[in-house]
């Protein structure tokens, strides 16, 4: 790094040390120091990450290398280009680069090599950004959030593309993932698959005349049904079906709290949307059944834990857990207690008001 360098680094530090002094002699309320100081220490990561970059000039290792499986290679006479997107702003690199001849596939590019850049644009701490933000809300959202956080938009575009390409590595991350220590596990290992409806985005619109007929909710078609698996373990908690039923029917908060309930280890929750050619949903089961049938495996492999298969009414999900699950005299199965709950709410107000003490009781008595 050159003199020039430091020199640029330290002015822009000894600006933000001037800008606090400034706010406590002039009077800045917290507010105005708070967005002051966020800007500035963006605009000196920018500047500390550029330098950083810097010192590696265009990673030229030589006039030939010589490749893992032992071929050699030539440094192409051109600089290659390459833009980085990180949480700071927008970088460009200049990289010598290998391969035979110009126009030909690239063999190695030692800059990036050392670096360990991910293939795409974006940092892997923006990836990750964007990822946990793109599963709460739209990727327009998504964009327009960390906008106004890190001063850059994002497109619609990008944001999907690495969505995908982030996708492909969820095998890997499941297959990679470390077993729990078994002394921090329950004694329970609880198996539960339920299946949930994604709404499809639709393409292009059709020509006025040809819409199809407006109908109640959601047009048919527009959901798929994905399938969700969860696996974790828990310790016992013991109670008769009256203490059940009141616990669901608590009229009012209670004087004294509950007794504490176990809580969940190690729960992993897992989905899929998946379909065949024949547009069939076996690929999701096979997904997740088998992961689901993977994971007791590796968690209850001397087989010293009871197994709780847990699921509401779908015939398919319980004939996918005979299949994919230790043996069914191996397994207690349990039918989910408020999927049935919430079919004898829609009966009970057949017969008696909607949210009247009639329909309760009537649900009540039915449990």
């Amino acid at each position: 790094m050159s003199a020039n360098w430091y020199q640029t680094l330290r002015k822009e530090f000894e600006e933000i040390l001037g800008f606090v002094h400034k706010g406590f002699e002039d009077g800045f309320s917290a507010h105005e120091v708070e967005c002051g100081l966020w800007q500035r220490m963006l605009n000196l990561g920018r500047s500390l990450y550029g330098s950083w970059l810097d010192l590696f000039g265009d990673g030229d290792a030589g006039e030939r290398i010589v490749l893992e499986d032992g071929r050699e290679v030539r440094r192409l006479e051109a600089l290659h280009r390459r833009e980085i997107q990180n949480v700071f702003g927008q970088f460009e690199l200049q990289r010598a680069v290998y391969g035979t001849r110009e126009g030909q596939k690239i063999e190695a590019v030692p800059l990036d090599e050392r670096l360990q850049l991910p293939q795409e644009k974006n940092s892997y701490l923006l990836q990750d950004w964007d990822q946990e933000l793109a599963v709460q809300m739209p990727y327009a959202a998504v964009s327009a959030t960390l906008e106004r956080i890190l001063g850059f938009e994002q497109s619609v575009h990008t944001l999907e593309r690495n969505q995908r390409e982030m996708a492909v590595a969820a095998e890997d991350f499941w297959s990679e993932r470390p077993t729990p220590p078994p002394e921090q596990e329950g004694e329970i290992l609880v198996c539960t698959a339920d299946c949930k409806g994604v709404p499809m985005r639709g393409g292009a619109k059709l020509p006025a005349g040809m819409e199809p007929p407006a109908t109640g909710g959601m047009r048919p078609g527009s959901k798929k049904m994905a399938l969700l698996g969860a696996v974790y373990s828990i310790d016992p908690l013991v109670r008769t079906p009256e203490e059940v039923l009141e616990a669901l029917f608590a009229e009012a908060p209670r004087n004294t709290p509950p007794p504490a309930r176990p809580k969940p280890c190690f729960k992993y929750v897992r989905a899929a949307l998946q379909r065949d050619e024949e547009d069939t949903t076996a690929p999701q089961v096979q997904t997740i059944f088998q992961w689901m049938a993977e994971q007791s495996r590796e968690r209850n492999g001397e087989g010293e834990k009871k197994v709780v298969l847990l699921m509401d009414g779908q015939e398919s999900l319980w004939q996918a857990g005979w299949d994919y699950l230790p043996a069914r005299e191996e397994v207690t199965e349990i039918l989910d207690l408020l999927h049935a709950t919430a079919y004898l709410w829609e009966a009970a107000h057949l017969f008696h008001p909607l949210a009247s003490e009639a329909a309760r009781a009537f649900v009540k008595e039915q449990t």
